[in-house]
């Protein structure tokens, strides 16, 4: 059996409840599903070679064919390993128990929960296991969800966004001059604009589709709230081609209009909107005072109004407060199920 399957866990003191439990998800979920796909099953403490044993199990984490790292109880140890397996950017399975959370770290991370005292909640979380290598198997990405994976795409994307914004500006001056000459400045530059957004596509996610009753498809919209939209451009163009709709509200009064009407998943919004320096913070108030069940809102501005409102912003309920491109890049893959 050459393909292996190392199992990240925290183990405990023997005898103590957290081997017990650590033993019973191995023998009864980790071990029967690898053994299913042809891998042999893992854990640091069953190793029988002679050596250090932490470098074996980097080792083993640094080469294994597929890693499952049980997250309960948020262990050092395990979260440790976690990182080296994210650093080789190479395939891991998230379980964890049914009543805990996960670390802010990793929050949104795909993670399998069980409650190890229920078998069929064991049965399950194996049956998932399996679908789960079957995909990596497949050759399919999506399966493997880390922050490095993200933020790595988020550079990429932002590099590319910025790159998109410098052209947009020349394309705009060069509209304003019609000349022979800057016409076909114009196509050329139109061209490589294009181009520059496949570029960024290719960086990022893909979308998933939600279904309604009718089993008709449901395209993800987004309201943008800004008094200067031209500033937003080429990140909406890159999200466009991804079939991302886009709603655009000037004010407060036309965003509450825009939220009377249509379903959002998500609000991004500037912060100060003349005359008021702070009417994308004061606006948050009015979503929640008129909307029960509003989408999460993101506030994205400049460096000097987010270091001045952004905890203000956060305190009341904005999910994130940012100047910077790739923090609201990370964060529209996030809310818009972009995997």
């Amino acid at each position: 059996m050459s393909k292996k399957c190392f199992f990240i866990a925290p183990i405990g003191q023997e005898n103590s409840e957290i081997r017990a439990r650590s033993d019973q998800l191995f023998s009864y979920i980790i071990k029967p599903a690898a053994k299913r796909l042809g891998y042999q099953a893992i854990r640091g403490d069953h190793i029988d070679q002679p050596g250090m044993i932490n470098t074996q199990v980097i080792e083993h984490l640094m080469e294994d064919d597929i890693a499952i790292a049980d997250l309960t109880g948020k262990n050092p140890n395990v979260y440790y390993e976690l990182a080296i397996r994210h650093g080789v950017n190479k395939p891991v399975i998230n379980i964890k128990d049914v009543s805990e959370s996960l670390a802010f770290d990793i929050i949104g991370m795909r993670t399998i929960d069980v409650d190890f005292r229920f078998i069929d909640s064991m049965k399950k979380c194996r049956k998932e296991i399996i679908k789960q290598i079957q995909t990596i198997e497949n050759g399919s990405d999506n399966i493997f969800d880390s922050p490095i994976k993200y933020t790595k795409q988020a550079k990429r994307i932002d590099e590319s966004i910025s790159d998109l914004k410098g052209m947009d500006s020349k394309i705009e001056s060069l509209k304003k001059r019609p000349t022979v000459e800057n016409r076909q400045k114009l196509k050329d530059l139109t061209d490589a604009y294009n181009s520059k957004i496949l570029q960024a596509i290719k960086y990022l996610p893909k979308a998933k589709r939600a279904y309604g009753k009718s089993k008709k498809k449901l395209k993800n919209r987004v309201l943008w709230v800004d008094d200067y939209p031209a500033n937003n451009k080429a990140i909406m163009d890159v999200y466009k081609r991804q079939g991302i709709e886009f709603d655009l509200a000037l004010d407060t009064e036309q965003a509450l209009d825009h939220l009377g009407k249509k379903s959002y998943d998500l609000i991004i919004s500037d912060i100060g909107r003349h005359p008021e320096h702070d009417a994308g913070i004061k606006m948050i108030d009015e979503i929640k005072t008129r909307f029960a069940d509003h989408p999460p809102i993101i506030i994205y501005s400049g460096e000097s109004p987010v270091q001045k409102y952004g905890k203000n912003a956060r305190d009341k309920g904005a999910s994130l407060a940012t100047a910077s491109a790739r923090d609201l890049i990370l964060k529209l893959n996030e809310f818009l199920n972009l995997e």
